[in-house]
C-alpha cells in the first residue's frame, strides 16, 4: 500500500511538471495582487510563501488545492491549466473566498524571466501650480536577482531585499506594485547594457540614455531596458499614453518647451550641451542597441496577454520601422567638434522623428473615431512648440569650451532648483494639454489620454528629479 501509495505521488507530481512555473494570479475576491504559485519541477506547490497540498487531475489539467489564510480567508481553489498562443502557460477557474460566499474567479498567466512593473505616485504639492497628479511610476525585474529601478524611490525600495527564495526559485515581492502587461524572456546581459549606469547630466540624474524629465521619465527608460527582454512598452502604466505623447515611445527628443524653461537656468552653452548629449545618447538609439545586441528594428514585438489591444502590436513594429528608416549608421559626434548647424539638425532630426511617432500613435490610438480635422490640429500643437532658436545655440557654440576637461568643470558648476524646474516642465506640459483639450469633446480627450481633461496632470516627479 505504501509504495502504491508513493507511485502514485510520483505520477501526480510528474503529470503537474509540465505546468511547472511562477504564476502572476487575479483573485477576484483580493482585487489584482501579486500573489505568486508556484510550481516546481518536482512537482512542489507554492501559493505566496506556503508549501500546500494539492490534487491534480491529468485527464483535464485540473489542479484542486486548499490555501493558508490570505487577509484572513482560508481559499479553496480549482483551476484549469491551458497553454495560450503566445506559448505562455494559463489557468483560470474558481476561489472559494470563505465560507457562505460563493466563488470567484481565480487566473494566473506564467511569469517568464522579465517583469515590469508599476506602483501609483499619486498627487503631489508643486510650486507656481499646486496639486497635479503623476502617473504610475515604472521599473524592471529579471528572475535571479535582477533589477531595474529606473531610478526614483533609492535601490533599497524597489530592488533590494525584496527577493525571496521559496521552494529552490528566487521569488520577487513589489513594493505595493502590480504587475504591468510585459512579460518576457530575456537576457541579463543585454538588459543590463540597455540600461547601463545611472549617472547625471548637469545635475538631473540620468539612466538608460534619458535625461530624465528632458529626453523622457521612467515609461521611457523601462521601454528601452525592455527591448533586451524582447517587449517593448511599459503600456497599461497609468501616465502612459501623456509620456508617450510628449515624448515618444523611447525618448526621441527634449519637447521644445523644455529649451525655454532651461534657457535662463543654463544658458545658451548648457543648451548646447544639451543639444550635445542628444547627438551623443539620443540620437544614437540604434548605436546603443547594437552595441547592446538588442533588437532594432526587430520583429513584430508587443505584449501579447489575453485582451491586448491589436493596435498596440501593430503600432510598435510601425515605430521601430520608423527608426530604421532614420538611423543614420554614422557614428555620432563629439559635441566639440559640431557647428551651430550640426546641431540644429540635430534637433531637427529629432523632432520629425518625434512628429511621425506621435502622428502613428494618434492614429492607431483613436482611428476614425477623432476627424482627420482634429487630429491634425492636434499635431500642429505639438508642432509649433517653440523655444530655441539657431541664434542661441550659435551662441552657445562659439562659448563652449574647448576642451573636454574644461566641460566638465562648466557642468560641474551648473547649479539651480530642480524642484521649480520639474514644477516649470509640469506646467508646460499641462499647458499644452490645455490646448489640446480646448481642440476636443471630453470623450475624445479621453480616448486619447486615457483620464479626464479637468485633471491636472504632469509627468516629471520632483522626488526623482532630486535623486543624485
Amino acid at each position: 500500500m505504501r509504495v502504491w501509495k508513493q507511485q502514485m505521488l510520483e505520477q501526480t507530481q510528474q503529470d503537474i511538471s509540465k505546468w511547472a512555473g511562477m504564476y502572476y494570479t487575479h483573485a477576484e475576491f483580493w482585487g489584482n495582487h501579486f500573489y505568486p504559485l508556484l510550481i516546481e519541477s518536482n512537482g512542489d506547490l507554492y501559493l505566496h510563501e506556503t508549501k500546500l497540498s494539492y490534487a491534480f487531475d491529468s485527464t483535464t489539467d485540473t489542479l484542486s488545492f486548499s490555501g493558508q489564510p490570505v487577509r484572513g480567508a482560508k481559499p479553496t481553489v480549482r483551476v484549469k491549466f491551458s497553454k495560450g498562443g503566445d506559448g505562455k502557460n494559463r489557468f483560470s477557474g474558481v476561489m472559494y473566498p470563505q465560507p457562505g460566499d460563493g466563488p470567484g474567479s481565480f487566473t494566473g498567466i506564467q511569469m517568464l524571466k522579465t517583469q515590469t512593473w508599476g506602483t501609483p505616485t499619486g498627487q503631489i504639492d508643486l510650486p507656481l501650480i499646486g496639486k497635479i497628479y503623476i502617473g504610475d511610476h515604472t521599473w524592471v525585474t529579471m528572475n535571479d536577482n535582477n533589477c531595474w529601478s529606473v531610478l526614483g524611490g533609492g535601490p533599497q525600495y524597489y530592488c533590494n531585499n525584496r527577493w525571496k527564495k521559496i521552494g529552490n526559485t528566487q521569488v520577487y515581492f513589489p513594493p505595493e506594485g502590480r504587475l504591468i502587461n510585459s512579460i518576457g524572456e530575456g537576457n541579463a546581459q543585454m538588459t543590463s547594457c540597455m540600461g547601463g549606469t545611472p549617472s547625471n547630466f548637469l545635475g538631473i540624474p540620468t539612466y538608460a540614455g534619458i535625461v530624465y524629465g528632458l529626453h523622457g521619465v521612467c515609461h521611457q527608460m523601462a521601454n528601452r531596458i525592455m527591448l533586451g527582454a524582447g517587449k517593448l512598452t511599459v503600456d497599461g502604466a497609468e501616465g502612459y499614453a501623456l509620456s508617450w505623447v510628449n515624448y515618444g515611445a523611447y525618448g526621441v527628443r527634449v519637447p521644445p518647451p523644455i529649451f525655454a524653461i532651461l534657457a535662463p537656468i543654463v544658458g545658451p552653452v548648457g543648451l548646447v550641451a544639451l543639444l550635445g548629449y542628444m547627438a551623443g545618447i539620443n540620437i544614437a538609439f540604434g548605436v546603443q542597441c547594437a552595441n547592446c545586441g538588442a533588437p532594432y528594428p526587430g520583429p513584430l514585438m508587443a505584449r501579447d496577454e489575453e485582451g491586448a489591444e491589436d493596435y498596440e502590436r501593430r503600432l510598435v513594429s510601425e515605430v521601430m520601422k520608423l527608426h530604421s528608416s532614420k538611423r543614420s549608421d554614422a557614428s555620432p559626434k563629439n559635441v566639440l567638434d559640431m557647428s551651430a548647424e550640426d546641431l540644429m539638425a540635430i534637433f531637427e532630426e529629432s523632432h520629425h522623428l518625434y512628429m511621425d511617432e506621435l502622428a502613428l500613435y494618434l492614429d492607431y490610438k483613436v482611428g476614425n473615431s477623432i476627424s482627420a480635422h482634429k487630429i491634425s490640429n492636434i499635431l500642429e500643437v505639438y508642432d509649433e512648440q517653440g523655444g530655441l532658436t539657431e541664434d542661441i545655440v550659435r551662441e552657445g557654440v562659439n562659448n563652449f569650451p574647448k576642451s573636454r576637461e574644461a566641460l566638465k568643470e562648466m557642468a560641474a558648476s551648473v547649479s539651480f532648483d530642480l524642484v521649480l524646474a520639474a514644477a516649470k516642465m509640469n506646467q508646460s506640459i499641462i499647458q499644452t494639454q490645455q490646448e489640446v483639450a480646448n481642440l476636443l469633446t471630453q470623450i475624445e480627450y479621453t480616448k486619447i489620454f486615457d483620464y479626464n481633461p479637468d485633471m491636472k496632470v504632469g509627468l516629471i516627479d520632483p522626488n526623482i528629479m532630486t535623486s543624485v
